[in-house]
């Protein structure tokens, strides 16, 4: 499986380049951006107390809780990855105004059905149908 870093994660307030394109912050990196965040709150920003009280509420042995918050902290836009949300005609443009992503649509691997331009689901939604789905639950 490999990482494709055109999938955008940020764009909003990046600006744009000499050329005119939108810069974007690439999916991946958000993802891990995040994750190592929360490494930060958790070693740093909570409490022993704090810290206990998350321990005890998710039921999870005191070494291993801190590398599942990480964990679900980097999967929160995990949504992101959906054809809806990398392809709105609001994302990032090159300098002609063409979606930053838009080739992708052609290639293997990408392939979506027609309806898909036209859904309204959110990014959250999509996480929350990805993160449900029976085929994840086998591998956690």
């Amino acid at each position: 499986m490999s990482v494709d870093s055109r999938l955008w994660g940020k764009a909003a307030g990046l600006g744009k380049d000499a050329r005119g394109v939108h810069r974007t912050h690439p999916l991946i990196c958000h993802l891990l951006d995040t994750a190592a965040v929360a490494e930060v709150v958790w070693d740093e920003l909570l409490t022993s107390y704090q810290r206990s009280v998350v321990v005890g509420a998710l039921q999870v042995p005191d070494g291993e809780v801190r590398a599942l918050a990480a964990f679900w902290a980097g999967l929160h836009d995990i949504g992101k990855i959906s054809v809806p949300f990398q392809l709105h005609r609001g994302g990032p443009k090159n300098a002609d105004g063409e979606l930053l992503t838009g080739k992708l649509a052609g290639e293997q691997g990408y392939g979506f059905s027609a309806g898909a331009l036209q859904d309204r689901q959110s990014h959250e939604a999509a996480a929350h149908w990805w993160l449900n789905c029976p085929e994840f639950r086998r591998v956690r």
